[in-house]
């Protein structure tokens, strides 16, 4: 009988956060809902909620110093207005992430927008 005995390798230690940012510039959240249809009531709680949040963070100093900027669009629960709207957000006003949206026909036609 042979037997074998391995130990895992040593954890690295974790990276750092940087002491300071690289930027102070504000961090862009893009939120996209429907503000009309089905997903009124969803889109607007979820917005409530969103801004409560960013509230709280911004008062603490944000994110590593960077404030946390909220960008709002309604899609209209419009196909073509989706699209429309995350191509805004993505290439005009430059959002980090994007939160959104409550409906499974906009959400679809946002997933293949190519910038």
């Amino acid at each position: 009988m042979v037997m074998a005995q391995a130990k895992p390798a040593p954890a690295k230690e974790p990276a750092k956060a940087p002491a300071k940012p690289a930027t102070k510039e504000p961090i862009k959240i893009g939120a996209i809902y429907e503000f009309a249809g089905a997903c009124y009531m969803y889109s607007e709680a979820g917005l409530k909620g969103i801004k409560i949040a960013l509230d709280e963070i911004n008062a603490k100093g944000g994110i590593l110093g960077r404030n946390v900027d909220l960008v709002v669009r309604d899609t209209e629960a419009k196909v073509d207005v989706a699209v429309r709207e995350i191509k805004d957000l993505i290439l005009r006003e430059k959002v980090n992430f994007i939160i959104g949206p409550c409906s499974n026909g906009t959400g679809l036609a946002m997933q293949v927008v190519h910038t």
